[in-house]
């Protein structure tokens, strides 16, 4: 078994089981970089995101009901991308995704080849667009817990 597949195996029974719960998780990315083949960093970069507690939003209507809490007027809209399937996540062009509302931060760190690396000193890191709803391509965890 390849070591993705029991990635897979283990860790999506373990999200799914999670979707539309508050929950503190840990989990560690590949990263996205600009810039293509120029760039001699893509590719070799990774993410840990420690304790980061997070509601991930899957279909039991636990976001909708803590947005209602709020604001009674509160209505959900229309997804702008991607279509929720029957276990909670986000399919969109062969991909999927975990939806989640953050509340807090984690401990982040980079990585470089496995060393840590300064957030600074990558290069091509796309800009960090500040959002409470996030969502994390399934196929770039490495780890959850």
């Amino acid at each position: 078994m390849k070591v993705r597949d029991l990635f897979e195996a283990v860790s999506m029974p373990l999200l799914i089981s999670k979707l539309d719960q508050d929950a503190v998780i840990s989990y560690d990315t590949k990263v996205s970089l600009l810039g293509g083949k120029k760039n001699e960093q893509v590719g070799r970069v990774t993410k840990t995101t420690q304790n980061h507690p997070v509601t991930l939003i899957g279909n039991g209507g636990g976001y909708e009901a803590a947005q209602k809490a709020k604001d009674p007027n509160f209505v959900l809209g229309e997804r702008r991308w991607g279509n929720r399937n029957a276990a909670g996540l986000i399919e969109h062009k062969g991909e999927l995704y975990v939806e989640y509302m953050s509340r807090g931060k984690g401990q982040t760190t980079y990585f470089l080849d496995g060393q840590p690396i300064d957030k600074a000193e990558i290069v091509g890191l796309p800009k960090y667009v500040d959002s409470p709803i996030r969502c994390l391509k399934v196929s770039s965890l490495t780890a959850i817990s």
